[in-house]
């Protein structure tokens, strides 16, 4: 992949993709504490609503970070500094794809409108989501391969400096 669908080149989707990160998971990890709070932990308690709701803050708050870091990332162009949002992301996308779509399917063999729009919604949503991750994970090779290509200019400088000073 040279550029994104677009016709920008992948430092500018990388951009753009690393601030949309950043933005939804915040806004994510704000309405799960936003719900927290709403919670009654004394009298008609859900322990598994409870849960649910601290770690989804917590994985958009990290999620968040790993956004936060790879703007960093994209705007210097380091490499390394790329593969924790890499990482996380991928990682997090494959557990919550396959639970969403067992859920999608789920609701999709109740036979409602509601499945079977909720199965299209997910099929798009997982679409969407790798591509990002592939137009990040292309910047991140164009990188490497920029950086393999100055390490080899930089060894054939040596060698020709090296020959030059020991044939004097």
């Amino acid at each position: 992949m040279k550029q994104c669908w677009c016709g920008c080149s992948l430092r500018k989707g990388s951009k753009v993709i690393s601030v949309f990160h950043l933005l939804v998971n915040l806004a994510t990890a704000f309405f799960r504490s936003y719900q927290l709070s709403t919670i009654d932990f004394v009298g008609d308690y859900d322990g598994v609503k409870a849960f649910s709701y601290i770690s989804n803050t917590l994985v958009a708050f990290i999620l968040a970070s790993f956004s936060a870091l790879l703007i960093y990332a994209v705007y210097h162009n380091h490499r390394q500094l790329m593969m924790p949002w890499l990482f996380a992301t991928i990682l997090i996308a494959c557990t919550r794809d396959i639970y969403m779509l067992i859920r999608s399917f789920f609701f999709a063999s109740t036979g409602t409108w509601f499945g079977i729009l909720y199965v299209g919604a997910m099929v798009i949503q997982m679409t969407l989501g790798m591509y990002l991750w592939w137009v990040v994970h292309g910047f991140y090779h164009e990188l490497q391969d920029k950086e393999n290509e100055k390490r080899k200019n930089d060894r054939l400088v040596k060698a020709t400096t090296n020959r030059t000073t020991s044939d004097v």
